[in-house]
């Protein structure tokens, strides 16, 4: 769709099935499946509505050719490096796939059917449980080799789908139910098998079971940290806390000290340098919970957007002196009353996060 397209949808549906089945993407027999009742007929629209719908449309094909084009471009200079034979393209288009979880030599066990790494039993002294999953590796060698995984489950926050032999069932919560009995029935096999329930338990904090008291409570970062994921940062929401950090120029640390254990509380910062007060001030509110999945905690710089595009060009604002270590003591004073309510402010956080992700 371009700029002030306005198609039916329907339509543009069968349009790209057709150029699907010219380009082989699927079988020739291939039919569309009918629109569920849980999403509004085109016709049903206002003006208003349709305009919007045709703008996000617009600005997802402008994302995929983006996409598309640059993964063009990275698949250009390996060819030119002379390592495309020897590389293996894993194209998932969806979420998630280039976030902060990962390292620059990939996750841990990452493809090591492939990749010729044993499997560990144990890590740490700990059994570990196998992998799931099928090895693909005999198709790099044999184009037509078996399909050899026939199901899969899918789950998450209750919404939740299993594929079994090509049939595919889906349930969407709270607007698509499912009612094919034998897939139905598969799904809830698959899920005890491979520890998904209980369903939501990401939510329990919601009836009234809250994870067990985090035990750590001080920090320790060495040098340059950069892109610390948001949940893995020290958790300063809503108390008091100190951080401190031995620097090359300046030494020096900060303390901020809550009016209350209590979500969004304000008190009182303190900037110190070698243990003697240099500065402070009043600070009437706090964030009471992280706000992105991708905002997190640079240390000696700050890698997300500036607050003002005036001085964008100065980002990431890097310390110039060294950073040796930075130290977060985030229980100082907390009893365990309030550190309860607090960890159940912040599980409650953390399940709204997950469900607007």
């Amino acid at each position: 769709m371009g700029p002030g397209d306005h198609r039916e949808p329907n339509r543009l549906r069968e349009e790209t099935l057709e150029r699907q089945k010219r380009l082989g993407v699927v079988p020739v027999d291939a039919e569309l499946t009918p629109r569920n009742d849980a999403f509004p007929a085109w016709e049903s629209l206002g003006e208003d509505q349709r305009r919007l719908y045709a703008r996000q449309m617009e600005v997802y094909a402008g994302y995929q050719e983006n996409a598309d084009h640059n993964v063009g471009r990275v698949l250009d200079a390996v060819a030119e490096m002379g390592e495309l034979d020897d590389t293996l393209v894993i194209w998932i288009w969806g979420d998630n796939g280039s976030s902060l979880e990962g390292t620059l030599t990939g996750s841990f066990n990452e493809l090591t059917m492939q990749n010729g790494i044993p499997q560990p039993t144990h890590v740490d002294g700990i059994e570990q449980e196998p992998m799931h999953g099928l090895s693909f590796a005999d198709s790099f060698v044999d184009a037509a080799a078996p399909e050899h995984r026939t199901q899969q489950y899918f789950e998450i926050f209750g919404n939740r789908a299993i594929y079994k032999d090509g049939w595919w069932l889906a349930m969407m919560m709270p607007r698509i139910p499912w009612d094919a009995t034998q897939l139905q029935r598969l799904f809830w096999q698959e899920a005890e098998r491979y520890k998904v329930l209980p369903l939501m338990g990401g939510m329990s904090v919601y009836f009234g079971v809250v994870p067990p008291m985090p035990t750590q409570s001080r920090f320790t970062f060495y040098g340059d940290v950069q892109n610390v994921a948001s949940g893995m940062i020290p958790r300063i929401y809503n108390h008091s806390y100190t951080i401190s950090a031995e620097l090359q120029v300046p030494e020096g640390g900060a303390v901020f000290a809550a009016d209350a254990a209590k979500p969004a509380t304000g008190g009182e910062v303190t900037l110190l340098v070698n243990d003697k007060p240099v500065g402070g001030g009043r600070m009437d509110r706090t964030v009471p919970f992280r706000f992105s999945g991708y905002s997190g905690m640079d240390v000696g710089r700050d890698n997300g957007l500036p607050v003002d595009r005036r001085y964008a060009d100065k980002s990431p604002f890097a310390f110039t002196g060294t950073v040796r270590k930075v130290v977060f003591d985030i229980n100082p004073h907390l009893d365990e009353d309030d550190e309860q309510a607090l960890l159940e402010h912040a599980q409650r956080s953390l399940a709204a996060h997950g469900l607007s992700a």
